[in-house]
Formats: C-alpha cells, sequence, structure tokens
C-alpha cells in the first residue's frame, strides 16, 4: 500500500512533499520525478515557503529553516519563536519578512535580526502582496495593510474567519467563513 503525501509544495524548481513527517524533494523539470529525502530540520508539521531570499521550511514548534539553494543545507534562521506555533512565512517585495503564528503577526524589516508584533487577536494564516498592498487570512476574517505592514485592519469580518487569499488581476479574492 502506498502512503498517501500530507503536504505538497511546488516552486519554481522544486518540488516538496511531506509523508508521514518525513520530506522529499524533487527537481520539478523532470518528467519523471526522482524523490531524495530531506535532512536537517524538524519536519513534525513542517511546511514550505517558497521566497525572495530561498525556500522556507517551518513547523508549528517555531523552528524557522532556510536554504538558498537545493544543494545547500537548512540553516536554522529564526529562533526567536519556539514559544509560538508558527502558520506562515512571507517575504514581501522590499525584503520585509511576516511570520504569521497562533498569537498573531510578526514583522522584520533587517532580516530577522529585531522582530516587532504588528498585529494581534489570533492566528494569521496566508499572505499575498500586490501594489504595496498587504492582505492576509486570520481567525478574524481577511485584514489588510497598507503601510508596509505596520498596522492592519479589518476588511472582511462579519464573524467569519479568513480561509483563502490570492493575489489576481486588478487585486485579490478572498474567502472567509462565518463560524455562526
Amino acid at each position: 500500500e502506498r502512503e498517501q503525501p500530507e503536504d505538497f509544495f511546488a516552486g519554481e524548481s522544486d518540488l516538496y512533499m511531506r509523508v508521514k513527517n518525513v520530506m522529499y524533494r524533487s527537481k520539478s523539470n523532470l518528467k519523471t520525478p526522482v524523490w531524495e529525502k530531506e535532512n536537517s530540520f524538524e519536519q513534525r508539521n513542517a511546511s514550505i515557503a517558497f521566497n525572495r531570499s530561498g525556500v522556507t521550511a517551518f513547523n508549528y514548534e517555531g523552528q524557522v529553516y532556510q536554504k538558498k539553494s537545493p544543494t545547500e543545507n537548512w540553516l536554522l534562521v529564526y529562533t526567536h519563536f519556539r514559544k509560538y506555533t508558527m502558520r506562515t512565512i512571507f517575504e514581501a517585495a522590499d525584503g520585509t519578512v511576516f511570520l504569521g503564528s497562533d498569537h498573531g503577526l510578526f514583522k522584520s524589516a533587517d532580516k530577522g535580526k529585531n522582530w516587532k508584533q504588528v498585529q494581534q487577536g489570533g492566528w494569521v494564516m496566508d499572505i499575498v502582496e500586490a501594489d504595496g498592498v498587504l492582505v492576509a487570512t486570520s481567525q478574524g476574517g481577511i485584514i489588510r495593510s497598507t503601510d508596509k505592514g505596520e498596522h492592519w485592519e479589518s476588511v472582511i469580518s462579519e464573524g467569519g474567519v479568513g480561509i483563502a487569499i490570492e493575489r489576481i488581476d486588478g487585486g485579490f479574492a478572498a474567502i472567509s467563513f462565518n463560524t455562526k
């Protein structure tokens, strides 16, 4: 019996798949993928994000790793978040890094040397950017920042949670779910 992937992540040049807390990588340009086991980071509940400065892996235990190229090892890059459940990591066009957690959103404008909490009030999951506007899904609905992530406002709440957000031509598409 074949194991089914728990998570699948696709970037421009690499594919990542997690099966039973083991992460595998393959080049995306192969006709028949050749999967190699990834090592060097805690893979339990791991997720992958493809950002401008490289591939980033993070897990619910607040460990954040990065690799600049497929041949490099994973390096532990942010160690400040072990007490938070990590939900997402996003790098804006200007290099600002955002970490979404179960306790809100954190921002670093200096490649992770210093962090500041810029949003509170529950978890933040997905973040997208277009024309200097950041939009994210959150426990309180869909939130937006028009000042490089310094301040966030609720734009869709109506008693629901933010489920998904995508950048589309001319703006954003968002899905929220009313829990009442």
